[in-house]
């Protein structure tokens, strides 16, 4: 694992391990004084640095929290190989659009905000 900073060294200490354990974004954020987006980050380097961090965002615990083991683990990777695999469907369906078919998209809805502004007046 590589070195942590302080203040990934203080919110790593502050991290219980397990789901029931889950600590949101929005909490660590008071507790910190920060903002969501800074913890967001700052997890985001720690899992890079190679720190069990995981989270989750449906049931009954909700937010970040140290993986107990490799199966717990696996089970909170799972939505995210799947929000990966919609992810790049996406990707690939814009990256597939031929310029007509995206200039089409374009006017019609130029053409959608022109007769609603038309309407407003």
């Amino acid at each position: 694992m590589e070195r942590l900073s302080v203040f990934e060294h203080i919110l790593f200490e502050t991290l219980m391990f397990g789901v029931e354990n889950a600590v949101s974004s929005k909490s660590l954020a008071c507790d910190f004084r920060t903002s969501r987006r800074r913890i967001a980050k700052t997890i985001h380097d720690m899992c890079r640095k190679g720190v069990p961090i995981v989270a989750t965002r449906k049931g009954r615990y909700k937010g970040y929290f140290l993986a107990r083991n490799r199966q717990e683990m696996a089970m909170y990777i799972k939505p995210l190989e799947a929000e990966y695999k919609e992810v790049m469907k996406r990707i690939r369906k814009l990256k597939s659009l031929r310029e007509a078919e995206y200039q089409a998209i374009l006017n019609e809805k130029k053409e959608q905000i022109l007769k609603g502004i038309n309407n407003n007046e």
